[in-house]
């Protein structure tokens, strides 16, 4: 069996419990069979179509007090970890749906058959008609004389001097090299720049106690459960954690492998903000929108 998704099947054991709810109770008001709910807290998530799995695990979630969508999103996580992303409909539609542009130009097939027959037209007198005009011939000559002096005559502009200027100008020389290999070395974990890896933020809770948790990382991704004494979660995330914890001395906060401590007392409920800066106390309306309304 999955580990993981062993580990989520706990999670709804131990939230239905905390509630003080029986498998049969949670049965009658989701109605679904009890034989299914208690399947979802062994972590078999597989005896249903994927379809009424998410269906019934909502309503599962919906009825301990979990959160329906991190709870799905969680189990598709672990069932399909590589799914690529999907096209909207909408995009599709629309390129669909885009206007064709006429070109605006003839092809050249048209251009150069219009160029042949024009060709085609001319006589031998047309062509040799403005060697007769005095006009014409003079200027194809001066246009041939000036292009002869320009060629042969012409004193090519010289660039101003150094020594004019003041400045001295030191000389360069191109080294030459016969070794035109280049080898790339690909980026890994271990030789990736310090300023890459100290982007992302590694926040670690151990509980000591049971306690409940609801966490938003990474702007917008939320994860809410009951931790129980010795279950030990880590999160990531490039700036910064909000956390609200329901028995907050009941856990211990590392970021980054360094020990922040307990965020609160004994049975106490907080709201706080963690980044570099360490564990930051904060307000109701302070938490973002991700976080939603959920109570210990």
């Amino acid at each position: 069996m999955n580990e993981t998704l062993k580990i989520l099947g706990e999670e709804i054991t131990r939230q239905r419990e905390s509630k003080g709810l029986t498998i049969n109770q949670v049965a009658q008001s989701s109605k679904i069979s009890e034989r299914f709910i208690e399947k979802m807290e062994q972590g078999a998530f597989d005896f249903l179509p994927e379809a009424n799995m998410k269906a019934f695990l909502r309503l599962v979630s919906s009825e301990i007090g979990l959160d329906p969508d991190v709870m799905v999103r969680r189990l598709m996580a672990e069932l399909h970890p590589s799914a690529p992303l999907s096209v909207p409909d909408e995009a599709v539609a629309e390129e669909s749906q885009s206007p064709e542009i006429a070109p605006l130009f003839q092809p050249k097939e048209v251009e150069s058959s219009i160029e042949r027959n024009d060709s085609k037209s001319r006589t031998p007198e047309d062509v040799t008609q403005w060697i007769k005009n005095p006009l014409i011939l003079g200027a194809v000559l001066v246009a041939v004389l000036a292009a002869f002096w320009f060629l042969f005559y012409r004193t090519p502009a010289q660039p101003p001097s150094a020594m004019d200027s003041g400045i001295s100008v030191p000389s360069t020389t191109l080294e030459s090299s016969t070794d035109t290999t280049v080898t790339l070395v690909p980026i890994t974990e271990e030789n990736k720049p310090d300023s890459v890896r100290a982007e992302l933020l590694t926040l670690n809770l151990k509980a000591s106690e049971t306690a409940w948790v609801r966490i938003v990382y990474q702007d917008t991704l939320a994860e809410e459960g009951v931790f129980t004494a010795g279950i030990d979660r880590s999160w990531t995330s490039r700036e910064k954690f909000y956390l609200k914890i329901g028995n907050a001395g009941g856990v211990r906060l590392f970021l980054n492998s360094r020990d922040l401590g307990t965020p609160g007392d004994v049975g106490q409920v907080v709201n706080i903000l963690v980044d570099q800066s360490g564990i930051t106390p904060i307000s109701l309306s302070e938490l973002p929108a991700a976080m939603g309304s959920s109570t210990p």
